[in-house]
């Protein structure tokens, strides 16, 4: 049996095209299959530029009025 490989990462902004990409290597070199992203301070135009780069996204935010937001890969 595969164990599932979960990972955890604060971005501090997840609107950079180049740390898009670096998330995607990293997680891509560290089989991770399961990864939770914090502080990624994007809007729902950004979530599409997350697609865009093949990164399979669900974003949820309960909480948009105040900021806080996460994001699962």
């Amino acid at each position: 049996m595969r164990s599932l490989k979960i990972g955890s990462l604060n971005i501090n902004g997840g609107r950079d095209r180049q740390k898009r990409g670096l998330i995607s290597e990293i997680s891509t070199q560290k089989n991770i299959d399961i990864l939770f992203l914090q502080e990624t301070h994007t809007t729902p135009s950004d979530e599409t530029d997350w697609a865009a780069a093949d990164l399979m996204a669900y974003c949820d935010n309960p909480f948009r009025e105040k900021k806080f937001f996460c994001s699962i890969l």
